[in-house]
């Protein structure tokens, strides 16, 4: 049950909205008209105060919801027709006026927002402070700057940041700028772009016989910009730089896709470093990702020069090749490691490396006789539960299954419940294939039972309905004698509730997140705060927040299906927000929702705005290469980053993204893996290993954080799918591996 607090508002109103039980409505209907008397037509909540007609909605909702489902959807274009459609009385409204100028900004029509904006304070005080900070945002941009960037300044972050000091430079303001800039990168958290273009705006403001200090980093960390050719002008063509910096140079570039300038950058690097520290070459073209036979001939070339770091170059050389997809070459590399320098630690790893080769070329016989002497040479590995469990794999396959079953044994101890319960179903599967079918079958019933709705049950699971054996309950149910608690009374606090009203949703769940004790009023609500901070959150069809709440729910909340009593605890620790775009975007391209909400809870914890260090955006976290590649019909130019923190956009073309998976790969699970580690290595290793059943596979996979990433999106597939569809919902496995295209 929800309920405004703190802005007067229209209780029949709120009632046709149907935010509040009948029971609800009449029983705070009443209150309110004890205090609120006469005030309701001041503050209509959006819904009831449009006058939006049918044929003018176009979301095919309810046509008092259109304009709040569009805003709190990003679909900006939609709101903006919407908005311009409203009677002229409607949007003169204050709360409108606000909202009018925030659909204005994400048009950029920033005049129309500041005609919009003009005097508002004075008739919403409630949201005085964001009026003044979007009208400093707009006057950044179109004057009157220094105005803004004095607003601005007073902020803490460093985008706020960023924009007075743009609107200072506007205004003329040179020591401003500086001022502003040194003060974001004193006290500011920042990403790598945003210092980058702090450092570029003080740069140019700082004599050239100042401090070189903004020219030395934008030289060193960020080359390939603007910033970086201005700090080259002014440090001239011989800047004093050490091995480390010149290194990092060259990596900068290499990571740009700038190889030519990276080589550059990597032969200034001093010898006395080089024999010290690094194979700078060898380095900066493995980085590039595209340059790996020549990185393997750099760094050749640095292992036959002696010296303390011989056995790493030899061992590095090899591993490019590898990268290069030059298996066969790369195995006779790693033997020679072994050969040449039989007592280095890299000596162990080109073993280890050398055997999983032939593990991920399907030769079975060769893999467990070299894992087999790795273990016999090297008792004390780097990495002892990979190679055990690769081992356990390569027997397995080569029909040895007792070896292989004791060695899975081995590692079903882990701390880690779900790596033991991975361990435990491959044990019981080579069980199987020693003739111990009942054995197998109550291993996997255990699994089945013990982790429901986990990787390890699914797979245990498909197994089961193969034997035709009976298949516990997909996850037990609760006391079927019980009885829900009492609806709570979420009263979302001002402004909150207003600016859900107005759909910006984004903007009240930040704003919540400060008035989180104001939603705990009573012993009841106290007794039950958890529950009751989920549901408020759930009122802003936003999973950001909910999500980082999961530690605080009870942990018997989640081990039993959703019921009278821990549905809520369900809906907060598996959010569905925006869904009308995941729906929308599902039924387009043939994606159930609850696969692209598990990517979403994996990728991002449901953070729009969210940006990763290696520059994967948003919701679905898209790289904006990966974007443009499936964009079509959707310009992607410009600010490309900025567009992909638009949840519409990021899920429009992530969900795309996700079908061109399915539809090449034909297996969720294969989708899954490739969303983390690439489409072409993931369609590379089905093809070599054809044959094999999907469970093995997605153990077989050479990279450990895309194993655990299958089996975690697949967790939260089956949980999605319990969650909205019970049983019919959760994923039923195809064991065989299937046919992928090319």
């Amino acid at each position: 049950m929800i309920a405004g607090h703190g802005i007067t508002r229209s209780l029949a109103a709120a009632c046709a909205m149907l935010l509040w039980t009948s029971a609800g409505c009449k029983h705070d209907a009443a209150k309110n008209q004890e205090s609120d008397a006469g005030g309701a037509e001041a503050g209509l909540p959006l819904s009831a105060a449009t006058g939006v007609t049918g044929a003018d909605a176009g979301h095919g909702e309810n046509p008092r919801e259109a304009l709040r489902t569009a805003v709190s959807s990003s679909d900006w274009p939609g709101a903006a027709r919407l908005f311009e459609g409203l009677p002229a009385e409607t949007k003169a409204r204050p709360e409108l006026r606000y909202l009018g100028a925030r659909i204005a900004v994400e048009q950029n029509k920033d005049a129309e927002a500041l005609g919009l904006l003009e005097g508002l304070e004075a008739t919403l005080p409630l949201l005085s402070d964001a009026i003044a900070l979007l009208r400093a945002d707009v006057q950044s941009r179109i004057g009157p700057y220094a105005a803004a960037g004095e607003i601005l300044s007073r902020q803490r972050d460093a985008r706020s940041l960023l924009k007075a000091a743009l609107a200072f430079e506007r205004a003329g303001k040179p020591d401003e700028v500086v001022r502003v800039t040194s003060q974001l990168l004193r006290d500011a958290k920042r990403s790598k772009a945003e210092e980058t273009h702090a450092r570029s705006l003080r740069l140019q403001y700082t004599p050239a016989s100042g401090s070189q200090d903004d020219a030395r980093w934008l030289y060193v960390h960020a080359p390939e910009t603007p910033g970086g050719a201005a700090a080259a002008a002014r440090l001239g063509p011989k800047p004093d730089l050490d091995g480390e910096a010149w290194l990092t140079r060259a990596l900068a570039f290499a990571e740009a896709g700038k190889l030519d300038e990276a080589r550059s950058a990597a032969d200034r690097v001093p010898q006395d470093h080089k024999k010290r520290a690094s194979c700078p070459r060898g380095d900066v073209l493995y980085k590039a990702k595209t340059a790996y036979t020549e990185a393997f001939q750099a760094y050749g070339a640095c292992a036959a020069d002696p010296g303390p770091n011989q056995a790493e170059y030899a061992f590095l050389s090899a591993r490019a090749l590898s990268r290069a997809d030059q298996d066969d070459k790369a195995i006779a590399a790693f033997a020679r490691v072994e050969s040449r320098f039989p007592k280095s630690p890299f000596a162990e790893q080109a073993s280890f490396l050398a055997a999983r080769l032939h593990l991920l070329h399907g030769k079975w016989k060769e893999a467990a006789r070299a894992f087999d002497e790795a273990d016999r040479r090297y008792p004390r590995p780097k990495n002892p539960e990979e190679r055990t469990r690769d081992r356990a794999l390569a027997h397995l396959l080569d029909k040895d299954p007792r070896t292989a079953r004791r060695l899975f044994e081995d590692l079903a101890g882990s701390r880690d419940p779900l790596e033991s319960a991975r361990a435990a179903m491959m044990a019981a599967l080579a069980a199987l294939e020693d003739g111990e079918r009942l054995f197998a079958i109550g291993r996997w019933t255990d699994i089945a039972r013990n982790y429901p709705l986990t990787w390890p049950a699914l797979v245990a699971r498909a197994h089961l309905t193969a034997l035709k054996a009976p298949l516990p309950p997909t996850i037990e149910t609760g006391d079927p004698r019980a009885v829900a608690d009492a609806p709570l009374l979420v009263r979302l606090p001002s402004p909150v509730d207003l600016l859900h009203d107005l759909g910006l949703d984004d903007d009240a769940e930040r704003a919540l997140v400060s008035r989180e004790s104001l939603l705990v009023e009573g012993a009841t609500a106290r007794a039950r705060s958890t529950e009751l901070t989920c549901q408020a959150y759930g009122t802003l069809d936003r999973g950001e927040r909910r999500h980082e709440l999961v530690p605080q729910l009870p942990k018997d909340m989640l081990a039993s299906a959703p019921g009278p009593r821990n549905g809520w605890a369900w809906h907060c620790a598996y959010p569905e927000p925006f869904s009308p775009i995941v729906t929308a975007a599902g039924q387009e391209h043939g994606v159930a929702p609850a696969l692209t909400y598990a990517i979403m809870r994996a990728e991002s914890s449901y953070r729009p705005a969210v940006l990763s260090p290696v520059g994967a955006v948003g919701l679905l976290q898209l790289m904006p290469d990966t974007a443009r590649k499936v964009s079509k019909d959707v310009p992607l130019d410009g600010d490309v980053v900025g567009k992909l923190k638009n949840p519409r956009l990021n899920i429009q073309l992530g969900v795309r993204f996700l079908h061109d998976l399915q539809r090449t790969l034909k297996s969720d699970a294969l989708a899954a893996a490739a969303y983390n580690a690439g489409s072409e290595a993931v369609g590379r290793w089905a093809k070599r290993l054809h044959g094999i059943d999907l469970d093995v596979f997605v153990e077989l996979i050479p990279y450990g954080e895309t194993r655990v990433y299958v089996a975690r999106v697949m967790g939260n597939l089956a949980r999605y799918g319990y969650l909205q569809a019970g049983e019919s919902g959760v994923p039923a496995l195809s064991l065989p591996l299937p046919d992928v295209d090319d």
